[in-house]
């Protein structure tokens, strides 16, 4: 029974070497899998909390064992934090506040983005002038 399998095996691969050359394809690198963290914040501060700084350096960590070459940092504020203009300016501040720790922890700035999006996208829906410490956030997606 072997030996036909073999012999099947066998035939197959001379009909497949005369036929034409198939084109050989190469199949790219395997891409790391996209990784994401947060990092939360008291009402109106971009201050780093111990707790940041463990994600902050755990991010660091991860960058330096992957292949991710870009770092986005994503602020963001809730709907208590003042004006939309106030909310802007807070959630960039977040957001260059932890593209700032990261560069310290040695990611290189150059795989680095950071963007305010004050409470454009609230991940606990809430009316205005609501404090929801899950709004105010920093999402880190490594690529």
């Amino acid at each position: 029974m072997l030996a036909t399998f073999a012999l099947l095996i066998h035939q197959a691969f001379q009909s497949v070497a005369g036929a034409a050359t198939l084109p050989v394809v190469p199949i790219p690198a395997a891409l790391p899998a996209q990784r994401s963290y947060l990092i939360f914040f008291r009402p109106d501060s971009p201050v780093l909390s111990r707790r940041a700084q463990t994600v902050i350096a755990d991010v660091a960590a991860a960058s330096k064992r992957g292949s991710y070459t870009r770092i986005a940092v994503s602020g963001y504020a809730d709907t208590a934090e003042g004006s939309s203009q106030q909310k802007q300016a807070i959630s960039l501040r977040r957001a260059q506040a932890v593209g700032a720790a990261l560069a310290a922890a040695g990611v290189p700035r150059t795989s680095i983005t950071a963007q305010g999006f004050a409470d454009s996208k609230l991940a606990v829906p809430t009316g205005p002038g609501v404090h929801e410490q899950q709004n105010r956030r920093v999402e880190i997606v490594m690529e």
